[in-house]
């Protein structure tokens, strides 16, 4: 947060719920191991309980991000 508010910066954009994207050495990205890695560490979760922590975690970064004076701008999210 802090690195956003020093340059005079003011939204940061987050996703959540959201597997990412594998980088390769030979350029360009990957999902399917990115989608394999999230599965296997939520393997023992519900859809419900994850997103619940999506929503608990953009909580507690938007009071974060509010004592910085940062805006957080919600990416597109799997729901």
């Amino acid at each position: 947060m802090r690195m956003t508010a020093d340059p005079g910066w003011e939204v940061i954009r987050v996703f959540l719920g959201w597997p990412g994207v594998t980088l390769v050495p030979e350029g360009g990205g990957r999902y399917d191991i990115a989608q394999a890695v999230w599965k296997a560490a939520h393997k023992d979760f519900s859809e419900e309980q994850t997103w619940a922590w999506c929503r608990q975690s953009l909580e507690e970064a938007a009071k974060l991000a509010g004592d910085f004076g940062v805006t957080l701008a919600l990416q597109n999210t799997r729901r």
